[in-house]
């Protein structure tokens, strides 16, 4: 069964050496006010693409980095989305907010030895199958976005999102703070070639091992949508980062390889704030549609 995956790059936000409070959006501080407003945008686009989906159709807003700029880009999704479904007020598109989620997970009941996250989704999920049974052709949106690790590699990051060593060093080397975003092609590009080259005593994340990983992580989100909803379409929207995301589509499209060249041929830019690719899981293929392109990429069997 295909499960297809909506990857965005978070909203544009504000290094902490350009804190310029006029930029700052007064909902979301950790975003530039244009940010937001950018993913509002794409939001509606995503709507769209909801409405245009195969009746049955599962959305599940599913998955962040624990940084907070990826949060509230998928928050700001979110929001734009229940609004939508509220003005309709059709039983066609079903949206399950955190809130009323919230209030199945506190009606679940206390048994001794399961007290676990795990169960709590396993109810609330459970729920909403029920749900979504009495209305076989309804689109439904899902709000229930989970810190999936992968997303932000550990070894970029220290404690409250601040930068290591190296990717400090890296967005220093080409001023990424002078303009958002303007040079990021050339860090992808110096962390492709040169994986390795981490300051003494720090571990630089190896871009294939990156890559890696965070198709695990879609595949482990996939995995756990898919125990609950059976023969139903699948659509899980994340948010991540963009030298993560630049290694991963880097991968999907250049036959299971991160290099230069293989990021030259995904046209050689960073993947920029809110912009997104369309990743499609099906048995051993997995098709990658990004700025207008297809790729599709066989994966190694285990």
């Amino acid at each position: 069964m295909r499960n297809e995956f909506k990857l965005y790059e978070h909203a544009a936000n504000i290094p902490e050496d350009r804190n310029n409070p006029s930029e700052k959006s007064a909902e979301y501080p950790n975003l530039t006010e244009a940010g937001v407003e950018k993913a509002r945008e794409e939001a509606v686009k995503l709507l769209e693409e909801i409405k245009e989906a195969t009746p049955g159709t599962v959305v599940w807003l599913g998955g962040n980095s624990y940084i907070p700029r990826s949060r509230d880009t998928i928050k700001i999704i979110s929001s734009v989305i229940e609004n939508s479904c509220k003005d309709m007020g059709s039983d066609d598109l079903l949206f399950f907010s955190q809130e009323k989620l919230k209030g199945l997970a506190d009606g679940l009941p206390d048994v001794e030895g399961e007290e676990t996250p795990e169960r709590g989704y396993r109810h609330v999920v459970s729920e909403i199958v029920k749900t979504a049974d009495q209305h076989p052709d309804a689109k439904v949106v899902i709000d229930l976005p989970l810190w999936v690790k992968q997303f932000s590699d550990k070894n970029w990051y220290v404690m409250e999102g601040k930068l290591k060593e190296y990717q400090d060093q890296l967005c220093r080397d080409f001023d990424l703070f002078s303009e958002y975003g303007e040079n990021y092609a050339q860090a992808t590009k110096k962390w492709f070639e040169h994986p390795d080259t981490a300051p003494q005593n720090e571990r630089t994340p190896n871009p294939l091992e990156v890559a890696k990983s965070y198709l695990q992580g879609l595949s482990r989100l996939a995995d756990f949508t898919r125990k609950y909803v059976n023969d139903r379409p699948i659509k899980i929207v994340v948010v991540g980062h963009s030298l993560e995301i630049n290694a991963l589509l880097t991968y999907l499209t250049n036959d299971g390889a991160v290099s230069q060249d293989g990021f030259d041929k995904i046209g050689g830019t960073s993947i920029s704030f809110t912009e997104s690719a369309t990743i499609e899981f099906d048995d051993n293929t997995i098709k990658t549609i990004y700025r207008g392109n297809e790729y599709t990429f066989t994966t190694p069997k285990s």
